[in-house]
């Protein structure tokens, strides 16, 4: 009984968006052209279940390069906190950034 009702309802849904497509041109989705590099490492392997632990995600966002393209002139201000709470490893690590 419920797979004839989620059946029903999915052609529904499918009806009501071409009704609402009609008239309207279609346009393709351009490929990926998978410019996005993204990696990310974990600092365990594994976690004890059933008990509080810490653990310490590293992300990696990049781009890959474009060839075909001029890099546009980029105008950058780096600010780093240099008050009471940042001193020793904080601060080294932030100018070392």
């Amino acid at each position: 009984m419920f797979g004839i009702k989620f059946e029903w309802l999915a052609g529904l849904l499918l009806t009501l968006q071409l009704l609402a497509c009609a008239g309207h041109d279609v346009v393709e989705t351009p490929p990926d052209p998978q410019l996005v590099l993204l990696s990310a490492e974990l600092s365990n392997d594994f976690v004890v279940a059933g008990e509080t632990s810490e653990v310490v995600a590293l992300l990696r966002i990049g781009t890959r390069p474009i060839p075909s393209r001029r890099r546009a002139s980029l105008n950058m201000a780096v600010v780093i906190d240099t008050s009471g709470s940042m001193r020793g490893d904080a601060i080294t690590n932030a100018k070392g950034a």
